[in-house]
């Protein structure tokens, strides 16, 4: 049961409104009876200070609860109340559970964890004094006042950061490159230096102070607590229209356009940041209106545009090493030796291998060339390339070839075999049926699933996976 529902019908909102209808209640209120606006008449003073307690007070759980309960949240109100329930339920005696400043005190505690809400210390005739939060700090930057803001009742934070993409290929990644990106972001009017005019007024409500003082006696003792000006939000001045900047309007900021020369150099790889501090907004906006902040950081993330990059090169980087994958090769150079040129390649320029004479290229077998791969640094160091070959069969031989052939590999193994050990013979046969081909590749896919890696330890199936190097073979380049 609510007790007083004056806080509530000040800004509209029903006694069940929710903290974020309260907030929205509030910002309507305020930004249609803010003194500024009403060119500080007393009337729109008055207002705007009682919709501005308004939502100090349902805008805080504890606050609300007191004053649903009790109709107040002032402390020696609520004492004098619990005071008068004490002494009528006592019959009248002066002695017993008669209220003293103990009494509040532990009730403020019960409620907020500790001491009220604005004493900082409570002996005997001491002095107390405390601050409560400033709930219009983040809004009146709409009005441009907070831009020469006491830094006792606004401490400015770190704003957030811009990203943006910029995609490269492996050219680009290997040379390096410059690109042009064009930002939009706000940023404090020059003009002014954000604050939204050239000459500032005092207030007077709070005679510049920004804060009002209220001291109140409660039998021997003295509380003293201190309020953030609700005219001026703290800031203890304000401007009027006529001293408004012309350049920004008297808001304190513009939105402005600016180009941004980055530079991508040899070494980065995709996922690298280009970080420019404090490139960002120095004006957000939030859920009050606009707040001056301290920029945060431009972040560029490169990003390797895969699609564009699988179309040129047949490479793939890891690291800073090249993966050449399944290179043709003709039989005769796999076993007699000579020379391959590799094109394609991330530099731009193709370059020939020498596969020397008696060096035998397997089917799958991979050899590193060294220095061929992607820039470690802009010093010129570079990653290796590592290639596995696959040989290309001619699709037939004629008579004489296989003579030939048979003359010269006489080291057959099954030459070795006792004929009389064999209980049949069986002719290997060519198939072009589309099935059997399917099957023999889904189960070659299924047994490379089943290991990480190949026996190479390099290349694998999965190449957003990470490869270990293993020593193997180099290759001379031209």
């Amino acid at each position: 049961m609510v007790k007083d529902t004056k806080l509530y019908d000040i800004l509209e909102v029903d006694i069940s409104a929710t903290e974020v209808e309260i907030k929205k209640a509030y910002r309507k209120k305020a930004l249609k009876h803010h003194p500024d606006k009403n060119n500080h008449s007393p009337e729109s003073i008055k207002l705007f200070q009682e919709i501005s307690h308004a939502y100090e007070t349902l805008s805080n759980a504890t606050k609300r609860g007191l004053y649903d309960q009790y109709g107040t949240t002032d402390e020696g109100e609520i004492g004098e109340m619990l005071a008068k329930q004490n002494f009528n339920n006592s019959g009248g005696s002066t002695h017993g559970n008669l209220f003293s400043a103990h009494s509040a005190g532990d009730l403020f505690a019960q409620f907020f964890g500790g001491r009220g809400p604005n004493v900082a210390s409570a002996s005997g005739f001491g002095f107390m004094s405390g601050m409560s939060n400033d709930p219009f700090q983040s809004f009146s930057h709409d009005f441009s006042t907070t831009a020469a803001s006491n830094s006792d009742f606004h401490e400015m934070v770190s704003g957030p950061g811009i990203r943006h993409n910029l995609k490269c290929n492996s050219y680009d990644l290997f040379h390096g490159k410059r690109a042009k990106l064009a930002l939009n972001r706000t940023r404090l009017c020059q003009g002014c230096q954000g604050f939204g005019g050239k000459k500032t007024t005092q207030c007077m409500g709070c005679q510049g102070t920004g804060v009002f003082t209220t001291t109140k006696r409660m039998g021997p003792m003295v509380q003293t607590w201190q309020t953030s000006c609700k005219d001026c939000g703290g800031t203890g001045k304000y401007i009027r229209s006529k001293d408004a900047c012309q350049e920004c309007s008297g808001n304190g900021f513009l939105k402005e356009r600016k180009i941004f020369d980055v530079e991508v150099v040899p070494g980065m790889r995709n996922g690298n940041e280009i970080i420019l501090p404090g490139e960002a907004d120095e004006v957000i906006n939030t859920e009050y209106g606009k707040e001056r902040v301290i920029p945060g950081d431009v972040i560029i993330t490169i990003q390797l545009n895969r699609k564009e990059d699988k179309m040129k090169y047949k490479y793939l980087i890891h690291d800073h090493d090249l993966i050449l994958d399944n290179f043709e090769v003709d039989l005769k150079t796999s076993l007699c030796g000579g020379t391959i040129v590799v094109e394609d390649h991330p530099s731009g320029t193709p370059f020939k291998i020498e596969v020397l004479s008696g060096e035998l290229l397997k089917p799958g077998c991979i050899k590193c060339v060294e220095n061929k791969g992607m820039p470690i640094d802009p010093n010129g160091k570079y990653g290796n390339l590592y290639i596995r070959f696959q040989v290309k069969f001619p699709e037939s031989l004629g008579a004489d070839t296989i003579d030939k052939l048979s003359e010269i590999l006489v080291d057959d193994k099954n030459h070795g075999i006792d004929p009389a050990t064999i209980s049949e013979e069986q002719v290997l046969s060519t198939f072009t049926d589309d099935d059997l081909h399917s099957k023999f590749q889904d189960a070659k896919t299924n047994q490379s699933n089943k290991r990480k890696r190949t026996d190479d330890g390099i290349f694998q199936h999965n190449t957003d996976s990470n490869y270990s190097q293993q020593p193997s073979d180099s290759c001379n380049v031209n």
